[in-house]
């Protein structure tokens, strides 16, 4: 039901497809180890810096089978040129 893409410019694509009516969801914001129901485990960020980053790069894109091939398309072109800017 999602497809998940890590990028740098996470936060800025996310505003970019929604202005080009493509649905996404950023679902993990926050990585596991910095999650309130864990901070009496005594994490700093920088003690997991590889889910640091990832939390700060993926970006989910709707995936389903009733998605045309067209829409594919228009996802990837959308993010493609988003990327060439």
């Amino acid at each position: 039901h999602q497809y998940t893409l890590r990028v740098n410019k996470r936060d800025e694509l996310s505003s970019y497809l929604k202005k080009s009516g493509i649905g996404n969801a950023v679902y993990y914001p926050k990585p596991l180890h910095m999650q309130d129901c864990f901070s009496n485990l005594g994490y700093t960020p920088q003690d997991c810096p590889i889910a640091l980053r990832a939390s700060k790069e993926a970006i989910s894109l709707p995936i389903y089978p009733e998605l045309s091939m067209k829409d594919v398309d228009t996802v990837f072109e959308t993010i493609v040129h988003f990327l060439e800017q």
